[in-house]
């Protein structure tokens, strides 16, 4: 019983960097900090290993976008594998409004072009002409 003491304490504090912490912000908080926004639909995803990490690249194609100087077509967007590190759990075949960020997995680092970074945090979901409609008031849509 007196290790069992000794050990809760330590998981407790342990586990605290394996759980994902979304802070609530309206859309335009979204949108000031978002690098691009897209609508399109997710047409293939492949799983990215690295020495700590799991994560997801999707292959998006595009329909229309916001935000950005120029979208391709088809582009690529990363996310977390779900659970604790806030990973977006995408679905191929379905449409997306994808707020995306250039920057990378890391603090310091930066993605290749045509390629963002999204999460569970960020205002991303199914497409919704509803969403749509209140990006269209905010600002210019453009197509690939």
């Amino acid at each position: 019983m007196k290790h069992l003491l000794l050990i809760i304490p330590f998981l407790c504090v342990a586990n605290q960097d394996f759980f994902c912490s979304c802070v609530y912000q309206k859309l335009d908080k979204h949108i000031d900090y978002t690098d691009a926004i897209l609508i399109g639909d997710v047409i293939s995803s492949r799983e990215v290993t690295g020495r700590m990490y799991i994560r997801y690249e999707y292959t998006v194609k595009v329909k229309y976008y916001y935000k950005a100087k120029q979208i391709e077509k088809v582009v690529k967007v990363m996310s977390g594998a779900g659970g604790g590190d806030c990973g977006y759990p995408f679905t191929v075949g379905k449409s997306y409004i994808i707020f995306g960020t250039k920057s990378g997995l890391t603090k310091d680092s930066t993605l290749p072009t045509n390629t963002f970074y999204t999460s569970i945090c960020d205002a991303t979901s199914p497409f919704e002409t509803e969403m749509q409609q209140k990006l269209d008031k905010r600002l210019t849509r453009k197509h690939p």
